[in-house]
């Protein structure tokens, strides 16, 4: 996946995951800063046929061109760098890290670098018309 292919998220790209699904591989990545007080950090994803590419971003078959599966929100500060699993029972899980949304908050208003304590979190994964959801349950 080339950098500055996603409006927020490509200036750096890392931790990258591959997942088979369905006939498809799933490479799922993450982007852009992870830390710091200018943090912002997503999971983004990318599918193709054989493990080795091409690659199409999510991105490429959407109206607003973003590929971002998992974004920060009213909890979740800079989430990212995950893992895709299945439980026994073939449910599919990402984990992942991330911030808490108050505590990056706090950091900003001091204008120090404090926020350094990831959480590790666990969603549901869905696929949905041949691409992964994540199924927030918090």
């Amino acid at each position: 996946i080339p950098t500055n292919t996603e409006k927020d998220y490509t200036k750096l790209v890392e931790g990258a995951w591959v997942d088979y699904h369905d006939g498809k591989y799933y490479l799922y990545y993450s982007g852009d800063n992870c830390c710091g007080d200018n943090a912002n950090y997503a999971v983004m994803v990318a599918r193709a046929d054989n493990a080795f590419g091409p690659f199409t971003r999510l991105g490429e078959t959407r109206a607003d061109s973003s590929s971002v599966i998992l974004a920060k929100d009213s909890t979740w500060f800079a989430p990212g760098h995950n893992s895709i699993v299945r439980d026994k029972s073939g449910n599919i899980w990402i984990v992942y890290h991330a911030i808490w949304n108050n505590e990056a908050a706090a950091s900003r208003q001091k204008h120090k670098n404090l926020y350094v304590r990831r959480v590790m979190c666990i969603e549901p994964v869905v696929y949905e018309n041949g691409w992964p959801k994540v199924e927030m349950k918090y």
